[in-house]
């Protein structure tokens, strides 16, 4: 952790001391609150941002920036669907390039899964794959217990499918790997999750090792080009119907 409590990314940890020196000087403007001109909002809590941070992550927030909603005459979009720990977590991502739970979080598998479900609703692709990222190395480095969280995670994974792929990969691998250290948790995971449980089976059927890893599938530019546009879209008519 840096020393304003942010998360140290490990895309800037200890590379070029350009790359540190812009990572410096985006959490500087967002904690003096220097040139801000767009604020987010959530329930009680407001940030105030740049419309141009927004602009550089995500073509479907840059919509509330220079579109024609009451979002870019007000200067101001409301979050609050998203949830306070996730809306937390993406403004810290767009200046501080990481995000961290807070300590106390006490449902880490859904927020990271809820990460997720954000980062591929606004089209922001390296947040989507370092929250996967995030969750495979809980699997890997927690045993795995059935836990309201976990379940409640796991039914939304497999709700919303293609963005949380490379966490149902990890997941169905450290169920596996559970079923030698704690057989009885075993099969509590598997009565309690009917579709992990069938993918559970193919793998095993197909001998797929229990080895996580934090691998993500290939996506043409040609299809991200088209899927950006259709996020976009859905966002400029979301907003429309919130006038």
């Amino acid at each position: 952790m840096s020393d304003t409590g942010w998360p140290i990314s490990e895309a800037t940890k200890g590379g070029p001391k350009g790359l540190l020196a812009v990572a410096g000087k985006f959490k500087s403007l967002f904690e003096t609150g220097q040139a801000t001109d767009f604020t987010i909002t959530c329930g009680k809590k407001s940030w105030a941002v740049h419309g141009f941070v927004l602009n550089l992550y995500s073509d479907v927030l840059a919509c509330a920036c220079d579109g024609n909603f009451k979002e870019t005459a007000a200067r101001s979009i409301d979050l609050s669907i998203d949830g306070e720990a996730c809306v937390k977590a993406l403004i810290s991502y767009m200046y501080a390039f990481d995000y961290a739970l807070d300590d106390c979080e006490s449902e880490p598998y859904t927020t990271h899964v809820n990460m997720i479900l954000l980062a591929n609703k606004y089209d922001i692709q390296h947040l989507l794959k370092l929250a996967n990222t995030k969750l495979v190395r809980i699997l890997s480095g927690t045993p795995l217990k059935l836990t309201d969280d976990l379940v409640s995670a796991t039914k939304l994974a497999y709700d919303a499918e293609g963005p949380t792929a490379a966490y149902r990969e990890a997941l169905v691998k450290a169920v596996i790997k559970s079923s030698e250290d704690d057989f009885e948790g075993y099969c509590a995971i598997i009565r309690q999750l009917p579709s992990l449980s069938q993918d559970v089976a193919i793998a095993i059927a197909r001998g797929e090792t229990t080895k996580l890893n934090c691998g993500h599938n290939f996506v043409p530019r040609w299809k991200r080009a088209f899927t950006t546009r259709r996020k976009v879209e859905l966002f400029q008519i979301e907003m429309v119907l919130r006038i």
